[in-house]
């Protein structure tokens, strides 16, 4: 899951998260930035995968893209959680297909990066 055979930068892990086809490159960025009348801070919406349970999420963030910290996304029966003190989860739809929208915004003023993470637990085939 981390070759990337079609050259756009997205391993096939992130593809598959993203429902991108894994031999088409596509070089737009999954994130979609909006800026919402009254507020400064920019609404950034990503669409991802929650159908599988092996695959596991992480929002990475940084304010220098030195270093970086993990924050685990995770869908429970309640809704999502994101423990992230600089990130807040704004928004959640359903989209369909195990499909979700989620929609983030900054709690600071402090410039942030933001970067998707995942990994899946091997499949045993007996």
């Amino acid at each position: 899951f981390t070759s990337d055979p079609e050259g756009d930068r997205l391993p096939t892990i992130i593809e598959y998260l993203l429902d991108k086809h894994p031999l088409e490159a596509d070089f737009q960025s999954p994130f979609i930035f909006s800026i919402e009348p009254g507020n400064y801070r920019p609404l950034m919406a990503v669409t991802l995968r929650v159908d599988d349970p092996r695959l596991e999420t992480s929002i990475l963030i940084s304010g220098d893209l030195v270093s970086w910290r993990e924050r685990a996304l995770v869908k429970t029966e309640e809704g999502w959680a994101l423990e992230a003190d600089t990130l807040e989860l704004v928004s959640a739809i359903e989209q369909g297909d195990g499909m979700w929208s989620l929609g983030f915004r900054s709690t600071t003023d402090t410039r942030l990066f933001v970067a998707l993470q995942a990994d899946m637990e091997p499949v045993s085939i007996e």
